[in-house]
């Protein structure tokens, strides 16, 4: 099962979201990449993190994860987000 980051790096909200998610930073540590994922795992975006928000339109309805990852391509936060 993919479970959320027990850290936390990046105020993600809100969840759940219909339009727009918003990514706010917590620390000085910046996320290179995001990808987002559905439940099963298959890649629905990755590309670079330049904004503090990410359009959702374009998903349908339902549980998509959020990985926030380093310039390695490392993961450095997980959450599952709603969207609606």
């Amino acid at each position: 099962p993919i479970e959320d980051s027990q850290e936390k790096l990046y105020s993600i909200y809100p969840n759940p979201a219909r339009d727009k998610l918003f990514l706010n930073p917590l620390t000085k540590e910046k996320a290179s990449y995001v990808q987002i994922t559905n439940i099963e795992g298959k890649i629905l975006y990755r590309g670079n993190y330049d904004s503090n928000s990410l359009e959702l339109s374009k998903f349908v309805s339902g549980i998509l994860v959020v990985h926030l990852l380093d310039k390695k391509g490392h993961i450095v936060q997980v959450e599952k987000i709603v969207k609606y």
